[in-house]
């Protein structure tokens, strides 16, 4: 509900979790979504560095479970994405932002 309010007003960035596209009550589609992709091993590195989620509690092993759950969710995100960010290890910020920029700027003009 909160999404459909933000996404109705002006234009803005906004910074979702990994499960905010599986909702379906998240309606993302005719906006811009971003998808910046990470490696999985990547990502299981930064995770790991961050400390585990809580919705990984319970799990025996914690890296399998997020590899499956990102091989589950990786179809949804990649048919989501108007613009897909590489963002593996060692990309820097601005880098990266630079790139969604430009995604973002090219995916606006294509709707024109």
């Amino acid at each position: 509900e909160l999404l459909a309010e933000a996404l109705a007003g002006e234009e803005m960035v906004l910074a979702l979790g990994g499960g905010a596209p599986l909702d379906p009550g998240a309606s993302l589609e005719g906006h811009c979504v971003v998808y910046l992709r990470v490696p999985a091993d990547d990502l299981v590195r930064r995770v790991r560095a961050g400390g585990w989620p809580a919705y990984l509690d319970g799990e025996p092993d914690k890296e399998a479970a997020l590899r499956r759950l990102l091989a589950e969710r990786l179809p949804r995100y990649e048919g989501l994405a108007g613009v897909a960010v590489e963002n593996p290890d060692g990309t820097a910020p601005a880098e990266a932002a630079a790139q969604a920029e430009r995604g973002v700027r090219g995916w606006r003009d294509r709707r024109r």
